[in-house]
């Protein structure tokens, strides 16, 4: 048996199990989903400002950014995210839309 992600060959079935729960088997196969479907794992709302450039990366629209979970998180990613749903729900603003919400928006 050969790993095709990470051209690895364990020798028994020992190694293999050792491989296939190792870091670095784990970091490939979310790499090859998200490859796969790059906009998967993005949350809403943050999915409707995400778009695919033509290398297959998640961008953030609003921010001109890569889609990550640390600029999900960015307090300038958060602002403009809030300012935009302010204007589709038709409230003066940030404060006012962050204001109506239960909790802030999904991370």
């Amino acid at each position: 048996w050969r790993c095709q992600l990470c051209d690895k060959l364990p020798v028994d079935n020992d190694q293999a199990r050792v491989h296939i729960a190792s870091k670095g088997h784990q970091r490939r196969m979310a790499s090859a989903a998200s490859a796969a479907d790059p906009m998967k794992d993005i949350p809403y709302p943050h999915s409707l400002f995400a778009r695919v450039d033509p290398g297959g990366w998640a961008m953030c629209i609003l921010c001109n950014k890569g889609v990550t979970h640390g600029h999900l998180e960015s307090e300038s990613h958060q602002r403009w995210v809030a300012h935009e749903m302010g204007k589709m729900s038709g409230s003066s603003g940030p404060q006012e839309y962050l204001a109506l919400q239960d909790t802030q928006p999904a991370l």
